[in-house]
């Protein structure tokens, strides 16, 4: 029943998903990104106040990118604030221009997108049994927990690359 709740939650977040309004910038969303790697998942891409398309900026990849910019649309009404970080350190010269596209988690993917594959591979099976067990107690996992990093990590580089 709890996983189910968790399910339906997530399912509703993404339906009512809602463009962040950051502080400074504007920002491009790409809604239900989609990849052979991971499940779809929606991107921001903040672009600073003087963006202008005829110049190159450095890219920051930043994960849970929901939680990135504006705290009204976040699940526990907090957010990093990283384009008011980012707008302080562009304008005091102390970083070259740059974006920052934000990767929305696959909510019930979250944790086999993040969580380290290699490392995980080598722990014997009591190990991964009890890495199961604490990610489907607190309803992060369903079914035998399989790590998918690999694959988050080709998204990253393959196919999120593709649209900026």
């Amino acid at each position: 029943m709890r996983i189910s709740i968790l399910i339906i939650f997530l399912l509703l977040g993404d339906i009512f998903a809602q463009i962040q309004k950051p502080v400074t910038g504007k920002i491009d969303l790409y809604k239900n990104f989609n990849s052979n790697f991971v499940t779809s998942r929606n991107i921001e891409v903040w672009l600073p106040d003087n963006y202008s398309s005829s110049k190159k900026y450095a890219v920051l990849y930043m994960h849970d990118g929901q939680m990135l910019f504006d705290s009204t649309t976040t699940w526990n009404k907090q957010s990093w604030a990283v384009d008011v970080a980012a707008a302080k350190l562009m304008s005091t010269g102390d970083v070259e221009d740059f974006i920052i596209v934000g990767i929305w988690n696959g909510g019930i993917t979250r944790h086999s997108d993040y969580f380290p594959q290699k490392p995980f591979e080598t722990l014997s099976q009591s190990e991964k049994d009890t890495v199961t067990n604490q990610l489907q107690q607190a309803g992060r996992a369903k079914g035998v927990f399989r790590p998918n990093s690999d694959n988050y990590l080709r998204f990253i580089v393959k196919r999120s690359k593709t649209f900026h």
